[in-house]
C-alpha cells in the first residue's frame, strides 16, 4: 500500500501513514515514511523504534544504539541481535547518547539519499503526471507505453453536441494536438540547473511535490472549425415577406423566421466540456431570427403597385412609341414606400438610345470627270437626351400623363468631301414646268441641256455663263431640232427649247440670293414659263447673243444639280454651297409692266434690292 504525503510536510500525518504501512507489513513504504519522520524530527523516538524493528545489520545496530539500553523495540524477525555490551570495570561516565543518535540518523539519511540517487538515474522522479497519467518512478520506456495506452483510450472518447433537432458526436481526439515532447519534458524534471537546484527538486519530489505536465493541448483551429461547421449546418436566414407579381396583380409572400447559432457561447461550452475527464453533452445555443418585413408591412406598397399597373405609360421618340409598365420602373424602398428605380430607368433609356440612335453620316462626292456625279450631303445624327429622359420618366411614373415624349439631341456629322469644297447646304432651287408644250424633240433638248449643267462646280468669286458652259449645241451632244423665236418668227433650230433650262437656272440663282450679272426675257410672253410661277421669271439665251450670267460671292464652291423629269414635264435646278445667312424675298414689282423684285435680308437688315423688268412684244 502506498500513501501519498500532503504538501507541505505534515509530521503527524507522515507518522500516521508510516504506522499504517508498518501494520500492513509494507516494509518498503514503512521504512521510507519513518525515514522522512526522523529527517524532520531526529528526537522522534517512535520512529526510531519502528526503524529498529524494520532494519537489519548495521542499520539495526544504529537504531538500537540511538535508543540506548532502554530501547524496547522488538527486533525484526530476520534481524540478528548483537551481543550484549560488556560493562566496564571502572566507574562509568555519563554518556551522550543523543550525539550518537543524531550522527546515526544523518548517516542513515545520507545512505538512503545516495541509494535513491542511484535508483533515479534510470527512472523519472516520483509524482510526475503527464496528461493526467501518473508516470513518476517509471523508466522512459514503461512511461511511453503507459502514455500511449492512455492516449488510445482518450482517442476513443467522443463529445456529443445537440441542437435544433440535430445531434452530432465528434471524437475528442479531433479537437486536441498531442504533445510529443511531454515525455522528454518529464524526464528533464530534476535533471536541469546546477547541482543544488537538481538536489532540491529531487528532495521536493521525495517529500510529496507533484509535477503535472499537459500530455495534449486543445487545438483552437479545430474547435473554431467545428463551431463554424455547426453554425453553417444549423443557421438559417430569415426570409422577409416580398412583393410578388401574380396573374391577378401584386401580392405579398409569407415571411419565414430564421435561426442563428451563438458561436461565442458554443465555443465556450465546447472548451468547458473538453476540460472534463468525461465530457458532458453540449447543447448548441440556437436563437430565433425574426424577419424584418411582414405581409402586413407591405400592404400599402402593394396597393400602390396595383394602382400603377392599371395605368400604362407610353414613351415616344420621334415617330416611334413604346408602351411601358410603370411598375417595372419602380422598387420597394426600405421604408416600405414605392419609389423610382434608377437602375431600371437607366436600362430602359439605354435600350431606347440604342434603338433610336441615328449616327451622323459624312458628306460624299462621286466624281464624273471634273463634274460631281453624285452628292450626298452630310446628315446630322440624333440621339436621346438621356439626362432629360431620366427626369421626364421619373416624373411621369407617378403622374397622370399617359405618354411622354423624350427629347432628341442632334449630333453633327464629321467633315466630308462636300465640306472641303464648302458645299454644306442647299442655298436655293428653281423649278419650271413645260406640261403645256408637248414636243418630244423639245423635251430631248431640255434633258440634254440639263445634263450639260448637272454637276458643274463654280469656284469662289467665279462667274457662271450659260453659253460658255453649254458650248456648241450639236447633235452628238444629244440635241435635236426644235423651235425657237428669232426676229419675231418661230423658226426651226437645233436645240430649240433649251431656254427652258436657262429659265430654270435663272430662278435657282435668283432664289439663292446670288448676284445676277446678265439676264434677258423672251421677246414673247410664253405661257409654259408661267405654270405655277409669276410672270417675268424667264431667261432666254442664244448662241452669239443673249446670255445668262451670275456671280459666286459665297466664299466657297457652288454646285449645280439638275433634275429633269420628262414624265411630269418638270425640271429642277438646285444650288449647293456655303450658307451666307441671307434670306431671299421675290415678289411681283409694284411699278408698271411685268417686273420681278428681289430683296436680300441678313440679320434682319435689308442688304440688297434688285428688279428685273420684262417687255414682251406679244
Amino acid at each position: 500500500m502506498t500513501d501519498t504525503l500532503p504538501a507541505p510536510f505534515d509530521l503527524a500525518a507522515c507518522a500516521a501513514a508510516a504506522a499504517r504501512a508498518t501494520a500492513a507489513n509494507d516494509v518498503a513504504s514503512a521504512k521510507r515514511l519513518w525515514l522522512q519522520v526522523v529527517a524532520h524530527d531526529p528526537q522522534h523516538r517512535p520512529a526510531w523504534e519502528a526503524l529498529a524493528t524494520l532494519t537489519t545489520g548495521a542499520q539495526h545496530a544504529m537504531c538500537v544504539r540511538w535508543l540506548g539500553n532502554d530501547a524496547q523495540a522488538a527486533p525484526h524477525p530476520h534481524a540478528v541481535r548483537p551481543p550484549a555490551a560488556r560493562r566496564p570495570a571502572t566507574t562509568p561516565r555519563r554518556r551522550s547518547h543523543w550525539r550518537w543518535q543524531m550522527a546515526a540518523g544523518l548517516g542513515l539519511i545520507a545512505l538512503s539519499w545516495a541509494g535513491h540517487g542511484v535508483y533515479s538515474h534510470t527512472r523519472l522522479l516520483p509524482r510526475i503526471t503527464v496528461g493526467g497519467v501518473q508516470i513518476g518512478g517509471l523508466t522512459p520506456t514503461v512511461a511511453r507505453a503507459r502514455l500511449q495506452a492512455a492516449q488510445l483510450t482518450a482517442d476513443r472518447a467522443v463529445i456529443t453536441l445537440a441542437g435544433a433537432g440535430w445531434r452530432w458526436q465528434v471524437p475528442r481526439a479531433a479537437l486536441f494536438v498531442h504533445d510529443a515532447a511531454a515525455l522528454d519534458a518529464a524526464w528533464q524534471v530534476g535533471r536541469t540547473g546546477d547541482w543544488l537546484a537538481r538536489e532540491r527538486t529531487r528532495l521536493a519530489h521525495l517529500l510529496g511535490t507533484t509535477t503535472t505536465l499537459p500530455g495534449q493541448m486543445l487545438n483552437p483551429v479545430a474547435v473554431d472549425g467545428l463551431v463554424a461547421t455547426l453554425a453553417q449546418r444549423l443557421s438559417r436566414p430569415a426570409y422577409d415577406a416580398a412583393v410578388v407579381r401574380t396573374p391577378f396583380g401584386y401580392a405579398a409572400s409569407t415571411a419565414v423566421a430564421g435561426r442563428a447559432v451563438d458561436r461565442v457561447a458554443l465555443r465556450q461550452s465546447i472548451i468547458a466540456a473538453l476540460a472534463q475527464e468525461t465530457p458532458a453533452p453540449v447543447a448548441i445555443p440556437v436563437r430565433a431570427v425574426a424577419p424584418t418585413r411582414t405581409a402586413g408591412f407591405l400592404q400599402p406598397a402593394i396597393a400602390q403597385l396595383n394602382a400603377l399597373q392599371r395605368q400604362p405609360l407610353t414613351l415616344t421618340v420621334g415617330d416611334q412609341s413604346w408602351p411601358v409598365d410603370r411598375t417595372s420602373l419602380t422598387r420597394l424602398a426600405p421604408s416600405g414606400v414605392i419609389e423610382a428605380d434608377t437602375t431600371a430607368m437607366t436600362q430602359l433609356v439605354t435600350a431606347l438610345h440604342r434603338t433610336t440612335l441615328q449616327p451622323p453620316v459624312p458628306s460624299r462626292i462621286a466624281w464624273r470627270g471634273d463634274r460631281v456625279g453624285a452628292l450626298q450631303l452630310a446628315q446630322p445624327g440624333a440621339m436621346i437626351d438621356q439626362a432629360a429622359a431620366h427626369d421626364l420618366i421619373r416624373t411621369a411614373i407617378f403622374a397622370s400623363d399617359a405618354s411622354v415624349a423624350l427629347p432628341l439631341l442632334a449630333t453633327p456629322a464629321p467633315a466630308g468631301d462636300a465640306e472641303r469644297l464648302g458645299l454644306l447646304t442647299e442655298l436655293g432651287r428653281g423649278e419650271s414646268q413645260f406640261v403645256t408644250y408637248s414636243a418630244p424633240n423639245r423635251d430631248a433638248n431640255v434633258l440634254a441641256g440639263g445634263q450639260e449643267l448637272d454637276g458643274l462646280l463654280i469656284p469662289p468669286g467665279g462667274d457662271f455663263s450659260f453659253l460658255r458652259t453649254i458650248g456648241d449645241i450639236e447633235e452628238r451632244e444629244g440635241y435635236q431640232w426644235g423651235e425657237m423665236i428669232e426676229n419675231g418668227q418661230v423658226t426651226p433650230a437645233l436645240g430649240g427649247g433649251i431656254c427652258q433650262v436657262s429659265t430654270t437656272v435663272f430662278r435657282a440663282a435668283l432664289l439663292s440670293g446670288l448676284p445676277i450679272v446678265e439676264r434677258h426675257p423672251h421677246s414673247w410672253r410664253l405661257p409654259w414659263y408661267e405654270v405655277e410661277s409669276l410672270p417675268g421669271l424667264d431667261a432666254t439665251i442664244a448662241l452669239g447673243g443673249p446670255d445668262l450670267r451670275f456671280r459666286n460671292d459665297t466664299g466657297g464652291y457652288l454646285l449645280l444639280r439638275v433634275e429633269t423629269d420628262l414624265a411630269r414635264k418638270r425640271q429642277t435646278v438646285i444650288v449647293y454651297g456655303t450658307p451666307t445667312g441671307r434670306s431671299v424675298e421675290v415678289t411681283a414689282g409694284t411699278t408698271g409692266g411685268i417686273v420681278i423684285e428681289r430683296r436680300l435680308w441678313q440679320a434682319g437688315q435689308l442688304i440688297d434690292q434688285q428688279a428685273w423688268a420684262s417687255v414682251y412684244t406679244r
